[in-house]
């Protein structure tokens, strides 16, 4: 038996069902503008506290997210992988905004989605 499997997983935060339920809602009201990713950020600040979320969280959250939007498989990968990259940051990316909103008019989705890869790719 290797370690791997000889280990206990660890329990999914009891939290994660409603940071998935907020990030549905976020993807109801996205035409509304990046501004709803603070909701997100909100939410899994709740949760989380600011806390790294760990990886199988990660993983549960985006999965029920697609479940609740009832995303097709073929857009449910890419669109898991956003969830995923702004959970990863979600104790930065609001100061992120609020940054970049000071130097343009609008805050559109996806300039959400490419401060989050920014700030993944930092150490």
């Amino acid at each position: 038996m290797s370690k791997a499997k000889g280990k206990a997983q660890p329990a999914v935060n009891k939290g994660a069902g409603k940071v998935a339920a907020a990030i549905a809602k976020v993807y109801e009201t996205i035409g509304q503008g990046g501004n709803i990713v603070t909701q997100l950020c909100k939410s899994a600040n709740a949760v989380y506290k600011g806390e790294t979320i760990p990886k199988r969280d990660l993983k549960t959250i985006a999965d029920t997210v697609a479940r609740l939007r009832n995303w097709s498989p073929v857009s449910a990968g890419p669109r898991k992988s956003e969830v995923r990259k702004m959970l990863r940051v979600y104790d930065r990316l609001p100061e992120a905004i609020v940054a970049y909103g000071k130097k343009h008019d609008n805050f559109p989705w996806h300039a959400a989605m490419k401060l989050a890869r920014c700030l993944n790719r930092e150490p």
